[in-house]
């Protein structure tokens, strides 16, 4: 096991799971650790450590998998950076503006959703979870979607209809 879990990572790890597991609900991110051994791991032609977003974060983030913890580590620390400049955007950006799309709180039904490449489908009902943020140019608004998802729409391109 590498010595240098961040001390913010909890161990998060279940008796039935294939490996260890070490989490930070705060970077919405989950650190899986496999055996050093490649016949012990659950893939053998995989990792050994795998860097797990959260579904529901924001800003997103990718998977990470190497078998250097160094890499994992650099990803935590990129995280670290992403959303401390994600916050202060949020915090400059005019978040109360009286010409949001959409308000925390209101309901909506998507009519599309264009650059996401694992796109909700068209119809989909949600709930704006925060309020939207309007920055370069466009409008970010969080939404939960009633399937469970937490992806936000993006508009111009996206479109959504008040219910």
């Amino acid at each position: 096991m590498p010595a240098m879990i961040p001390a913010d990572f909890a161990d998060t790890s279940w008796h039935n799971d294939a490996c260890p597991s070490f989490t930070n609900e705060a970077l919405g991110l989950t650190i899986w650790i496999d055996y050093a051994e490649l016949a012990m791991r659950e893939h053998p032609s995989g990792e050994r450590f795998t860097l797990e977003p959260h579904d529901e974060i924001e800003p997103p983030a990718e998977h990470v998998n190497s078998d250097d913890f160094g890499d994992i580590i650099a990803a935590i620390d990129e995280r670290r950076s992403e959303i401390a400049l994600y916050l202060e955007q949020r915090r400059r950006a005019h978040i109360a503006r009286p010409d949001a799309p959409f308000a925390e709180g209101d309901r909506l039904r998507l009519i599309s959703m264009a650059a996401d490449p694992d796109p909700i489908r068209p119809g989909s009902t949600g709930t704006v979870i925060a309020a939207p943020v309007f920055f370069q140019g466009a409008w970010s608004i969080p939404v939960k979607w009633d399937n469970g998802r937490g992806l936000s729409l993006v508009m111009p391109p996206d479109q959504a209809e008040k219910l």
